[in-house]
């Protein structure tokens, strides 16, 4: 069974608690971050998993488009 953990737009303190998570209490899951503002922060918030845990999977995707990942 995958796990999969919906984020939306950058947040520090959840982007610790999913590194955490990773590490300290051995989860493996892939990591859906919604991208709603035109400022980038979805793109930050991978990047700040990215470079402290790259066993995480991300995923970047419009808020618009999540329907359509939710189906495959």
């Amino acid at each position: 069974m995958e796990i999969y953990v919906l984020v939306y737009g950058y947040s520090t303190v959840v982007s610790e608690i999913l590194i955490k998570a990773s590490f300290y209490w051995d989860k493996q899951f892939t990591c859906i971050i919604l991208e709603g503002h035109p400022d980038a922060s979805a793109v930050q918030m991978a990047k700040a998993i990215q470079t402290y845990a790259q066993s995480i999977p991300t995923m970047v995707v419009l808020d618009s488009a999540m329907g359509y990942v939710m189906e495959v």
